[in-house]
Order: structure tokens, then sequence, then C-alpha cells
């Protein structure tokens, strides 16, 4: 029987926000399936974690390694916002298109003869790696594929960016239940939603503008759900909703441009994100001595696993452009103003892109024909396996060649959690005076981290 698949991201909605104020999702989960450890890719950032939920691979597989990038061979002299869908655009021409280097999941779906829109307020850069080959329908406020005015010219132009985001928010909803759902129908659907993510990074994770944030998209994903029953495609549609990404709060500044400089070395790096790259030669390890001595520095990682990191190639990293030295912040369980625990040292009031656990574990869940019904699973799962899933709830072929599996133990038909080998396992730096730690899950083949951390 005929299938779609309907995917609702909910950026930065960490799973402390499901509560009584969330009531649509919270009827979402207690009817379908609830993945009470579900992990984002590290770094935690959103285009990383847009790239894996549309490639199924890791960093080192897709190549999308960091929110900036930094490709003086292809762009010199400049750190690349891959928020910016003109740059990621112009990536994927200078490299012959592989700004991403395996195909994505719109790709593999209308490939077979099936039809997908992605309708987003997010970042025009995460709305870009969801569907970078502009295949079927792309909605965004920077830009629309395929290039036109119909959209525009019946639902108006975009609402511009507040905190929060309700104008905005209700944009996209707007044209995906009353255009995308009932008349377009697509096998696969994406509505990526930009809040609570703006509004905490603005008033931080707990605050009142940020439960109204909350609140707001959760209104919005009942309007989703309901003109997916309005439809009737009830007996045919899967729907999963997550969260790109979790959340910690920050309590100071991780000064790793000022202790950079300040060594004299400020002039021989180039920080891009929680990237530091060699820029005019100096040593490696100098760097990663003067990195290790930053007041609040977390978990380092380096392509050879330097004495105090631990290597790429064991967190899915090891891509050609990836940073020289990939940084975090020292984090713990503290709770900030609001109440609301995790903490660590970062910009602003808040945000995401390390190896907490609070930044790491996000929130999803599944409900649909094909899931089981009230169901909380404890089984390992992450962003990974939503290409392997989705496909397979489409009635589409195994395709090889990803870092992810099949949720199997979330399908009505699938296997008993207990028939699946979940494993623990802990991978520590080189003996010296600073550790680096890095907790893992493994399902099977396919592994998840957990949180890293320094000792």
């Amino acid at each position: 029987m005929m299938r779609n698949v309907l995917l609702i991201v909910l950026d930065g909605f960490s799973p402390v926000l499901v509560n009584a104020m969330t009531p649509r999702i919270r009827e979402l989960q207690k009817g379908g399936v609830t993945f009470s450890h579900h992990h984002a890719v590290f770094p935690t950032v959103t285009r990383v974690n847009s790239a894996s939920i549309a490639t199924g691979c890791l960093p080192e597989r897709h190549g999308l390694v960091e929110n900036f990038l930094y490709l003086p061979e292809l762009i010199p002299g400049e750190t690349i916002d891959t928020g910016s869908h003109v740059k990621l655009r112009l990536i994927d021409r200078l490299t012959g298109g592989n700004l991403l280097e395996v195909p994505t999941l719109t790709q593999s779906v209308t490939n077979a003869g099936m039809t997908v829109a992605v309708v987003t307020s997010s970042s025009s850069g995460a709305c870009f790696l969801q569907n970078p080959e502009g295949v079927g329908l792309t909605v965004n406020p920077a830009f629309q594929c395929p290039e036109g005015t119909e959209v525009l010219d019946r639902f108006g132009p975009p609402p511009s960016k507040e905190c929060p985001g309700e104008r905005l928010n209700e944009w996209i909803t707007v044209i995906m239940t009353e255009h995308v759902i009932p008349e377009l129908k697509p096998n696969l659907g994406v509505i990526w939603f930009c809040d609570p993510d703006n509004t905490q990074h603005e008033f931080g994770l707990g605050a009142a503008e940020s439960q109204m944030a909350a609140c707001i998209v959760d209104r919005c994903v009942g309007r989703v759900i309901d003109a997916v029953h309005k439809s009737g495609a009830d007996d045919y549609t899967n729907i999963i909703i997550m969260s790109d990404h979790g959340w910690i709060s920050h309590s100071a500044p991780l000064q790793v441009a000022e202790a950079l400089s300040a060594a004299g070395l400020g002039d021989d790096v180039v920080i891009a994100g929680q990237g530091v790259y060699q820029n005019n030669g100096t040593d490696l390890p100098d760097i990663v001595d003067c990195l290790i001595s930053v007041e609040g520095m977390g978990a380092l990682f380096t392509r050879e696993g330097l004495p105090g990191s631990l290597p790429y190639d064991l967190i899915g990293y090891d891509h050609h452009r990836s940073p020289d030295v990939l940084f975090t912040s020292a984090w713990n369980g503290e709770e900030n103003s609001f109440g609301v625990p995790g903490t660590a040292r970062g910009y602003g009031v808040g945000g995401h892109g390390g190896a907490s656990s609070y930044e790491i574990r996000s929130m999803m869940a599944a409900s649909g024909p094909d899931f089981h019904r009230g169901l909380v699973s404890e089984i390992p799962s992450g962003h990974l396996d939503l290409y392997p899933t989705i496909r397979h709830l489409l009635r589409l072929p195994h395709e090889p060649g990803r870092d992810g599996r099949l949720l199997r133990e979330a399908l009505a038909d699938g296997v008993d959690s207990g028939e699946l080998e979940v494993m623990s396992q802990t991978n520590r730096s080189d003996a010296g005076p600073h550790h680096t730690l890095v907790q893992q899950s493994r399902v099977e083949d396919t592994w998840y981290m957990d949180y890293a951390a320094r000792l």
C-alpha cells in the first residue's frame, strides 16, 4: 500500500520542552513512538545536522563539517557562513556539485519516481541542505525552487524575522496546510520551524519568550497534523517530529581567540566556528597546548589524535574540509536562571554545537500506520537513522553506504527491542595531564556519541 512521510523539524527544541504547554506534540508521542535516547550529530550545529538528516551520513562522509567553513582553496581569505544558501550554492558550483558528497534523501526519493516538498522558516542554508538538487518544491523566506512568484502571489511575501517568530512560522504552516498537504500530496514532505531556537538565542532556554515560542510551534504542529487528518491521508501517512539538536545555557565566554592571540599565534591560525585551522605553518602541537590552557576548555579533537585530544576517525569527522583542531566547551549540570539544567562556556545566553549530553540529546517521536502505538523506546537512535527508515516507510529498497540504521524496534511489524545488540563504550585520549573522554552507544553496527568531556 502507498505510504507518505511527513517530517517535522523544530529547531533547537530540547526534550525538556515537551510538557503541558506543548499538548499536540505530547499527543503525537502518546499515540506513537517516543525515542527517549535520540542523538543529534556532533558538532551539534544546525547545518551539520541538516546535512546528516538529509544524507544519513556523518560529517566525514557528507563533508558539511561546521556552521562556518574555511576553504581557502575555493574562496581565499574568507570564512564561509553556511547559513546562506548563496554561499552553499557557490561551494556546490566550485566543487562540481560536491557540496554534499553523497546524494540526499530528497534526490533518492525523486529518483524512485516519488514527489517531495520542503517548506522551512529556518536559515536558507539549512533549507538548501535538505534539497540541494532542487527537486520538487522548496519554499524558504530567502528563496523558492523552482524559481517564480506562484507561492508568493498566493500566500504573500514572508514576514520579517522576530522573536518569537509567530508570523513567520504561521506563514510556512499556511503554505503546508493549504497547498502542500491537500494539493501537492508529496510522498515526502518536510517542514522545518525556526523556533524555539531563534528565540532561545535571544532570551535563553526556559525564558517566558522561549516558552511562548515552543507553544507557537506546537500550535503550528497541531495544524499540520490536522491538515493530514482533513485530507484523509491518515491511513497512509507516517509523521516524524524531531529537533535538530538540544540546547545548553552559557555561563561565560570561551575565549579561544584571545588565548591564541596572547600566545602569539593569532596571525598563524583561522578560527571558523569551533574549528581552528593552521594558517602560517605553526606546529599543531603548539596550538593544541594553547587551547588546553584556555579556561573552560572542554574536549579536543584532532585528525591525528595528538596528546590531550582524540582522533577524528573516532567520531566520524575525518574529512578534508575539517579543521586542524575541533574544540568544545566544558559543561556541567548546573541550572540556569530559569531552573533548566545544563551549563557550558560560550558567547550569548546559550546555544549548541558542543559535545554535552544536553546538546546531543534531541527530541524525536513518530506516529502513523507503520509505527507502534504508545511505545517509549529506550534503544539509542539518531538523526543518521532517518534516511534508511524513511526509505523503508516509503517502501523503497535498502540503500547501502549510509551510516544510520532502520529503526526496526519502532515499527509495528519490526522486532522486539530485546533482539537488538546494544552496547556502550568509552574512549579516552592518551595518558598525560589532560584527557578527552568520549562516551558512545552502539546498536548493532551503528554508533552514536552520547557526550564528550575533558577530564
